[in-house]
């Protein structure tokens, strides 16, 4: 496993877009961890029929 300082260097070494895509994948993470703690705490998830409605798919 890498250390802190081994990612801080490794992560200033990104290209802009590969840091965006980066901290896009680092926001859908915490956004999953948030939907399957709100599962885990009894909330029922979206139907798939609603959730395809609202993307318009």
């Amino acid at each position: 496993m890498s250390t802190v300082a081994e990612i801080e260097e490794a992560v200033a070494k990104l290209p802009p877009d590969d840091f965006a895509r980066l901290m896009e994948d680092l926001r859908d993470l915490a956004a999953a961890r948030a939907a399957l703690a709100e599962i885990e705490a009894g909330e029922k998830p979206a139907p798939l029929e609603e959730v395809a409605a609202r993307l318009g798919l």
